[in-house]
């Protein structure tokens, strides 16, 4: 069947929650994880959320998704991948920053009693973003502390 009903749609919703899920504790507990595997698996589930909203045009739940992507992603690393043309640690923060103040701006658009669904997790991840060695990368560019 090609065509879905909106039960097929918190489905899928679900599947892509259950695949970050997934992806971000395996990133997890690994003890030698770095920036480099962050950035890697991130891409891949951004990949994936990119492609719902492209066939499903639901804004909230694009929104919903990559904050809880980002909410996941490790922003503190024990281990570093050393490159000769690559800093793999400021790469992953610039995507991450760039990212979200694509995100705000989403967010920004959508209902006021949607935004209030998501204000606190968007929050959260604010206050991660400026516990972590993103932080300079954040203020540099512009992201906000916290949304009122």
């Amino acid at each position: 069947m090609l065509l879905e009903d909106e039960s097929n749609l918190s489905d899928r919703v679900a599947f892509i929650k259950n695949e970050i899920t997934e992806a971000f504790d395996d990133l997890n507990t690994t003890p030698k994880t770095s920036a480099k595997d962050a950035l890697l698996v991130l891409r891949k589930q951004a990949k994936q959320i990119n492609h719902f909203y492209k066939v499903t045009k639901s804004s909230f739940d694009e929104i919903e998704l990559k904050l809880l992507m980002f909410n996941a992603v490790p922003m503190k690393f024990r281990y570093k991948v050393y490159s000769l043309t690559r800093n793999h640690e400021q790469l992953l923060a610039n995507y991450v920053v760039k990212s979200i103040l694509m995100l705000l701006r989403k967010f920004g658009k959508l209902h006021e009693e949607l935004q209030f669904d998501l204000k606190e997790a968007v929050n959260e991840l604010l206050a991660k973003v400026y516990d972590s060695y993103i932080e300079k990368t954040a203020s540099s560019l512009g992201l906000p502390k916290q949304l009122d």
